[in-house]
């Protein structure tokens, strides 16, 4: 029994989706979407807008256990 495919465009989706920025408070889904890809501001807004979501929500960092962390 084999899995089903899984396209470039759904893993790209997923990450999108699932992409957290690299520190400990939450930022906007652009800044996740350009940490994870290494891509500039703009692409990164592009790539949520292309896949439905808001660039602009924030979303929550990485944890841990820095100090300014609260």
């Amino acid at each position: 029994m084999s899995t089903p495919e899984i396209t470039d465009e759904e893993l790209v989706r997923r990450a999108v989706k699932c992409a957290r920025p690299h520190r400990c408070f939450e930022a906007p889904r652009w800044v996740a979407v350009k940490d994870a890809f290494g891509l500039g501001s703009t692409k990164a807004n592009d790539l949520c807008i292309r896949f439905g979501l808001d660039p602009d929500v924030n979303v929550p960092g990485i944890p841990c256990n820095c100090e300014d962390y609260e």
